[in-house]
């Protein structure tokens, strides 16, 4: 689950994981979501929006579905869709981003059906089990965000 996630470069405790829902929570540019499954009302990920930028109105997203029962079901653009939703029309913001591994093939794929534009690489820029990888960073901009919702409703 952590394969593609910094966070799961260094062992960390309980308590460290305390810490850091703590800093979430007291946090103006950070909005954390649990990510619960309706039928079953069982907690299988979260979401958030980070770094957000009150000046530049822009933001990072992750997702992370750690319930492997419930990959390949839609929830991961479900979700997606939900933190546009949130991020555009009621946060205002002009801009998304998803930084990513170039490794995690499953997260390009779903940045493009969700609109995303491939706008950079870093090369080199993530070490993981021995190997280096590039992050990827992708963009969807509010323009971006309408012209999709508009395409959804027809």
């Amino acid at each position: 689950m952590t394969r593609h996630l910094q966070v799961g470069t260094f062992p960390q405790s309980d308590e460290d994981l305390a810490a850091y829902f703590e800093v979430c929570r007291n946090s103006k540019s950070i909005i954390f979501f649990a990510v619960v499954e309706t039928e079953t009302q069982r907690h299988i990920g979260n979401a958030q929006l980070y770094d957000i930028n009150w000046v530049t109105r822009t933001a990072y997203r992750g997702i992370v579905l750690g319930e492997k029962s419930t990959w390949g079901k839609g929830y991961a653009l479900e979700i997606i869709h939900l933190l546009h939703t949130y991020a555009f029309d009621s946060l205002n913001l002009n801009k998304v981003v998803s930084l990513v591994s170039s490794a995690n093939l499953a997260i390009e794929k779903l940045n493009l059906k969700s609109g995303y534009t491939k706008e950079g690489v870093g090369r080199q820029e993530l070490y993981r089990d021995g190997k280096y990888f590039d992050r990827i960073s992708w963009g969807l901009l509010r323009s971006d965000y309408i012209a999709l919702r508009k395409d959804r409703m027809a």
